[in-house]
């Protein structure tokens, strides 16, 4: 679901089930709703992939910045700002800036 005055700009890719708000935009090669990167021994001692759960919701007035990862079940609050390059794999507060890999607030 992507909502009104929503600018997506070349190469953003989209998952399934991503919900985005009104007045968002989402640089360049930004990827929303990517599975993660899970797995764990089976009994055999053979790492299998451990299915990533949850859908993206980005609120209103967003900013995500170019080459920036959103993994699946994530909450992305009211005017954050994601930072170029980010890997976010927690939920970002409302008006809160994170950069880094893992995302981490900027102060």
């Amino acid at each position: 679901i992507i909502a009104n005055n929503v600018t997506l700009f070349s190469g953003a890719k989209i998952y399934s089930d991503t919900q985005i708000g009104n007045n968002c935009v989402i640089h360049s090669s930004a990827i929303l709703g990517a599975d993660g990167f899970g797995f764990s021994p089976n009994e055999k001692g053979e790492f299998i992939k451990v299915p990533q759960t949850g859908n993206v919701i980005i609120e209103d007035n967003v900013w995500i910045g170019f080459n920036s990862t959103i993994l699946k079940g994530v909450i992305i609050g009211n005017g954050a700002i994601i930072e170029p390059g980010s890997l976010v794999l927690n939920d970002v507060l409302p008006g809160q800036k994170v950069s880094g890999n893992p995302a981490k607030p900027v102060l």
